[in-house]
């Protein structure tokens, strides 16, 4: 993938799409608004949250509105970015009080007690997540950004009744960290490539969540979200190919040994104590042969790839036990050629029973990371939905909907 195609994925609509419908007529206009005020638990203080997007600049800014004691504070707001001249219009007035470092304190804090050991199992993964991340921030203002916006995330999936507020935030402090790391993707130097990584890992984490940030819940065509997450990790994955045998020599480390284990590609391990169904490698052999007897010559190959490419993400998950990291589900959307890629993007029904049996491995993290919460059902229901008239097909969907459904606690 080259460098423009991963720049694409990062344009800022499509990153704000789940939260904001669009900018009205005007040179600045509300995007959104949250209506009720919320507390904030270390400060005190109460506030009203917007974001407005510059038409002219094609830019954001988030605007607070506060009050003391309860008491919101009418029209006057003020800028969480920076404010341009443009931007203070004759509705928008001088903030009378507002201290950004409140909001961004509060969501530091939330960031390294309590969502950095909810992004690994592992202590020393945590320990990254938790010290080294933060550290590039300091160095790196969008690295910071990426920090806050996974808190806010966070807080937003804690929180119920104040989801809205955290979820502007996080799609807030997010576009205001790739606005900076989209620039930088095109001259990755030996200077630059620690803090894009460590942003670029946080990017994943937030893509994967599209679940978490969609209304009610639930996701608008998985399928095909799905594939925006599967090219975001292949781009960022071929982007920093070059760097990632560095990765191995700094305090980044555990985040590359947790993914990728040591396996014998040779002898397939017990599951006993995974979290895998036991008969994993069994039904896989099945779906080869499946392949196997009923492709054309030249799609054959391809799609017995991916299947190896399972089977190899099943040694992964055995060897890693109950402490599966998230990383490891990530071999396979790396692994698979391009073509499976298109075929999923086609919507053909091979291609949606191969993608039906990865979400019974993506179950397995499932219930382990918040940010996943749903994703491998919506996922196996979309499908379903696509499959639904294709007789021939759906019997091939029996065992991933009973062990994604048995997983998740559905009937």
């Amino acid at each position: 993938m080259n460098v423009s195609s991963l720049l694409s994925i990062f344009a800022l609509p499509s990153l704000l799409s789940d939260l904001f419908s669009g900018a009205t007529t005007g040179q600045l206009s509300c995007l959104y608004s949250v209506d009720a005020n919320f507390c904030d638990r270390y400060f005190g203080k109460f506030y009203y949250i917007k974001i407005f997007k510059n038409l002219k600049h094609n830019t954001y800014t988030l605007y607070t509105i506060r009050g003391d004691n309860g008491v919101p504070a009418g029209n006057d707001s003020g800028s969480l970015g920076h404010n341009n001249s443009e931007e203070s219009t004759s509705t928008l007035s001088r903030p009378r009080h507002f201290e950004p470092w409140a909001r961004e304190l509060e969501l530091m804090h939330h960031y390294c007690i309590s969502t950095s050991s909810t992004l690994a199992l592992r202590e020393d993964m945590q320990y990254v997540w938790r010290v080294v991340f933060p550290q590039e921030g300091y160095l790196h203002g969008f690295v910071l950004h990426g920090v806050l916006a996974l808190s806010a995330l966070h807080k937003a999936h804690l929180l119920p009744h104040e989801r809205r507020t955290y979820l502007t935030l996080s799609a807030y402090y997010q576009t205001r960290g790739q606005e900076v790391f989209r620039t930088l993707l095109s001259n990755i130097t030996d200077e630059n490539w620690r803090p894009i990584f460590c942003f670029a890992s946080m990017v994943i984490v937030y893509v994967c969540s599209f679940p978490a940030r969609s209304e009610n819940h639930q996701a608008t065509a998985p399928i095909l979200r799905t594939l925006d997450i599967f090219t975001v990790i292949r781009g960022i994955d071929a982007t920093l190919a070059r760097f990632t045998c560095r990765i191995g020599k700094t305090n980044l480390a555990p985040l590359a040994r947790g993914a990728w284990l040591n396996v014998d590609d040779e002898a397939d391990p017990h599951l006993e104590y995974s979290q895998l169904p036991h008969e994993t490698f069994h039904k896989l052999t099945q779906l080869q042969s499946f392949f196997e007897e009923n492709l054309r010559p030249q799609q054959k190959s391809a799609y017995v790839r991916a299947v190896s490419a399972l089977r190899l993400l099943a040694k992964h998950i055995a060897l890693a036990g109950l402490h599966l990291e998230i990383g490891s589900v990530f071999i396979w959307p790396y692994s698979i050629p391009e073509s499976i890629i298109a075929d999923i993007r086609g919507l053909k029904p091979y291609a949606l029973i191969l993608l039906s049996y990865f979400t019974v491995f993506l179950a397995t993290a499932d219930h382990s990371y918040w940010f996943l919460e749903g994703w491998s059902v919506q996922l196996l229901d979309d499908i379903d939905r696509h499959l639904r008239d294709q007789q021939g097909f759906r019997e091939w969907l029996a065992w991933p909907t009973k062990n994604v459904r048995l997983r998740a606690g559905h009937k």
